[in-house]
């Protein structure tokens, strides 16, 4: 409720046109009922045929000023729900673009698919119709006044059936939080499955693990489905139960008002009315339970967007240089992991200056992509400081940063879109031919001519529909479209044939030859790189060695 009440108060001109229409609709909504009652005293008394017709054009104006008014006032909520929602979803999604990795990863992926298809839910919550029929709730008491002017007893006993189903709402929706609650974390369960499991096919199927899939699928269904099972019988039960009430409350009318009819205080012209008006006035009320199990629901969701937009974000301010030498400095530098017992490496304090050749070695887990993701600014240093020409990187914008920066990940991937579209988010004014030209030196060439769509292909399921070796060429044409000044390149040659492996080689030696400073990460030996102006070794734990091709000193 404090979240329409939000989006109400945002537009409040929208919600006074809102509150106007609806007011218009409840007092044209007393047109039947005179209608039936001003029929059965004038006509049925009289029988003369103009004043029958006149109540009934009077009738059929006042149905068609009602639907006219209720389309406006769809129009109007529209009004409502769809700015805030645009803001919500488009708030939701620059989270999943532009989070600080580290913190986005505290969520799993079921929980964050959990929380973009909770946009769809509160969007249903508070859509036209759902405001519509609680904005009606307060108008119930127009048509309650209206019978307390023909029967006070029968507008007391209508009310007291409105607050009893009022109250009934109330507990409702108190004990429906913790179901909320628990069916978020059942389908957080099945989303993190069903993509697991769409990422993993191929290792499913070689290593026979269709079996625990499967066990662990029908345990999850199992439990889902007694969830499901449990709040449709709840559902049925709320349904039947608010019909049960309202057709109590017809049955409580007649009788009273057949009482009053027999002592002659009441016609039966006006009983009819009286019983019409009851309906319409608890309409609204009984709309208002199956609302406000929907508004828990949503409340839920609400508080789970909420803390997902807690999560801190990549600054878009800072310095942006029109120029960059190329030279980093690292200071101090440090790394672990949250909830990591000891740091991954410490105090790597090392000065390189442009043009050098640096390569990082380890072996697996040693840090060296989560070194290669710093470097990028992807992850933030636990302790110390990477400087860029003498300043710290987190003074500069990080969209100016990786402009200047060349960068292939170990896993690289890629939007769904087309090739173009991905290869030039860098430099999104590059021309085709300037692209094909970066694709020629990459060796992918005689590739791109052979696939019909060229440049267009699409690219599917994060880019796994390439082979690994094209995919890490094409993600290296990526990092090469702005011809900046620093090479980041994470294992640049690993699952590439020899013929793509010569091609990167001979891009890295170009790299050198234009004198760009250069990072390459890599997990064989450090004999295995003899051109290298400094080598360093994260092997040694947790200070890692340093190695100059000068001196052949090291450092640790």
């Amino acid at each position: 409720m404090r979240e329409l009440l939000r989006r109400l108060g945002q537009h409040s001109n929208i919600t006074f046109q809102l509150l106007v229409s609806s007011l218009f609709i409840s007092v044209l909504g007393l047109a039947s009922a005179m209608y039936v009652m001003q029929v059965l005293r004038r006509y049925i008394s009289y029988g003369v045929d103009a004043t029958l017709i006149t109540l009934t054009s009077g009738a059929l104006i006042a149905v068609l000023f009602t639907y006219i008014f209720k389309v406006l006032r769809v129009r109007l909520a529209k009004g409502i729900n769809h700015p805030a929602q645009d803001e919500l979803e488009e708030k939701a999604f620059a989270t999943l673009t532009r989070a600080r990795s580290s913190a986005l990863n505290m969520f799993d992926i079921g929980t964050q698919q959990e929380v973009m298809n909770g946009l769809k839910f509160i969007q249903q919550t508070y859509s036209p119709n759902q405001v519509i029929s609680i904005l009606d709730v307060p108008f119930s008491f127009l048509y309650l006044a209206a019978i307390y002017i023909l029967s006070p007893v029968i507008a007391y006993i209508v009310m007291l059936f409105m607050v009893f189903m009022l109250i009934v709402n109330f507990f409702e929706q108190y004990h429906s939080k913790n179901e909320s609650k628990e069916l978020s974390s059942v389908s957080s369960k099945f989303s993190s499955l069903i993509s697991s499991t769409i990422h993993s096919s191929d290792g499913i199927r070689a290593f026979n693990a269709k079996d625990v899939i499967m066990a662990k699928w029908k345990e999850e269904l199992e439990v889902n489905q007694k969830l499901q099972d449990r709040l449709m019988v709840k559902q049925a039960k709320s349904s039947s139960f608010s019909q049960s009430v309202s057709s109590t409350l017809t049955i409580a009318v007649v009788c009273v008002g057949a009482l009053q009819v027999v002592t002659y205080d009441l016609g039966i012209g006006t009983l009819i009315g009286a019983n019409i008006l009851s309906k319409k006035a608890f309409g609204p009320i009984t709309g208002c339970v199956s609302t406000g199990i929907a508004l828990n629901r949503s409340n839920y969701y609400m508080a789970l967007l909420k803390k997902f937009f807690q999560i801190p974000m990549e600054p878009l301010d800072g310095a942006t240089p029109t120029k960059y030498s190329g030279s980093l400095h690292f200071k101090n530098l440090s790394f672990s992991y949250m909830n990591a017992s000891d740091m991954l490496f410490a105090n790597l304090t090392a000065s390189i200056p442009t043009g050098q050749f640096t390569v990082v070695v380890g072996n697996n887990g040693a840090g060296k992509t989560t070194m290669a993701r710093m470097l990028v600014g992807i992850l933030r240093p636990s302790k110390g400081q990477i400087l860029i020409d003498g300043a710290d990187l987190e003074q500069y914008q990080l969209s100016w940063w990786r402009q200047q920066v060349i960068y292939l990940p170990q896993e690289p991937t890629f939007f769904d879109g087309t090739l173009r579209e991905n290869l030039s988010t860098l430099k999104p004014d590059i021309s085709d031919d300037e692209l094909r030209s970066i694709v020629e030196k990459v060796g992918l060439s005689e590739f791109l001519d052979q696939s019909k769509d060229g440049l267009d292909m699409k690219v599917r399921d994060n880019g796994k529909s390439l082979a690994l070796g094209i995919r890490r060429r094409f993600a290296l044409v990526r990092g090469m479209v702005n011809d900046s000044q620093v090479a980041i390149l994470d294992e640049p040659t690993e699952g590439l044939d020899s013929e793509g492996q010569s091609a990167v080689l001979n891009i890295i030696k170009e790299f050198r030859s234009q004198n760009k400073t250069v990072f390459l990460f890599s997990s064989k030996p450090h004999q295995q790189h003899p051109n290298a102006d400094m080598i360093i070794n994260l092997n040694m734990h947790p200070v890692p060695g340093i190695k100059m091709k000068i001196s052949g000193e090291n450092k640790a």
